[in-house]
């Protein structure tokens, strides 16, 4: 097509009926169109004379990407040390889980001790159970073993009523067995009788 059709078909008024070509052009660049020419020219070769500047805002990307990474491995360090800390605490409280039922054999035979046991023999006993339990104390190992107060599920489990005077009604009357926490969370709930004046 000559230079005349372009120009008669740059002037012509297009219906909605006539067949338009459009014809897509690439660049390197997509500039705002209605940015200045003149600015355009001038942040180019800006950037062509000075090459610092092109450094540095590679810099300035890279310096961003190192602290997102930090964050993420600093994120990811916390989560495996939380889950670490929860595995571990796990597998603290099942080896008390099976030092417990020990523990109230040792304490139940020390209850029906009769009078012809040697008792300097039963002093060292009675001793070493104590340091044994001061260690596992250390650990964070807790025993529910009041009576008198308020009765709670969250760490007594009742297994009847029973009357003890001075005591008010809903309140742990005898422990049966011993409840321990672990860590300020509950190992094994204590098994009482609850007070009651009614029986």
């Amino acid at each position: 097509m000559g230079e005349g059709n372009d120009k008669d078909t740059r002037n012509k008024e297009f219906t909605p009926t006539d067949d338009i070509t459009i014809e897509f052009v690439e660049h390197d660049e997509v500039h705002n169109v209605n940015e200045v020419p003149e600015k355009i020219i001038e942040e180019k070769s800006q950037k062509e004379d000075n090459p610092c500047l092109e450094i540095d805002e590679k810099l300035k990307n890279t310096e961003e990407r190192m602290l997102r990474l930090r964050a993420d491995f600093e994120n990811y360090r916390k989560r495996i040390l939380k889950e670490w800390n929860e595995k571990e605490k796990r597998s603290q409280m099942e080896i008390l889980r099976q030092i417990l039922p020990f523990l109230d054999n040792i304490e139940r035979a020390f209850a029906t001790v009769s009078g012809n046991v040697d008792p300097n023999w039963l002093e060292g006993i009675q001793l070493s159970l104590k340091d044994f339990k001061s260690a596992l104390e250390q650990l964070g190992l807790k025993e529910i073993n009041e009576c008198g107060i308020l009765f709670d599920p969250n760490f007594h489990e009742s297994i009847g009523f029973d009357y003890v005077d001075g005591y008010e009604d809903g309140t742990v009357a005898k422990i049966v067995q011993k409840g321990y926490l672990f860590k300020d969370g509950l190992l094994r709930p204590a098994k009482v009788f609850i007070n009651k004046k009614e029986l």
